[in-house]
């Protein structure tokens, strides 16, 4: 049963995601009441989805984005953005992957590289 799990739970999470995120969005954000603490829980939305397709995107983006030698995508509790510029800096960024990772790190606020 334990060989499966992954394969029941992921439908399960992705339909629940669905299913709150709009409501927790406007949740918060009536609760909130002010941009400044709607920025930053929207910011900590986006650290948090950040990690989610690092995860999710780890064999391709290892394929596509990274030499044989860069820093592997997929770590559990890192950004994208964080091995995007660990491989900008290490010089083993493909061509596709120097591109994404301009777009990344021109749009990204400095916590999206921890």
């Amino acid at each position: 049963m334990k060989k499966i799990t992954g394969f029941i739970l992921y439908p399960i999470a992705l339909i629940a995601n669905c299913i709150f995120t709009p409501l927790l969005m406007v949740y918060s954000i009536i609760k909130l009441r002010n941009f400044a603490k709607i920025n930053d829980y929207f910011l900590q939305v986006s650290i948090a989805v950040d990690v989610l397709n690092n995860v999710k995107g780890q064999h391709l983006f290892n394929q596509i984005f990274i030499k044989t030698d860069g820093y592997k995508f997929g770590i559990e509790g890192e950004t994208m953005s964080h091995c995007f510029s660990l491989n900008k800096d290490k010089g083993t960024l493909r061509t596709i992957g120097k591109c994404v990772s301009a777009v990344l790190i021109s749009l990204n606020d400095p916590a999206f590289k921890k």
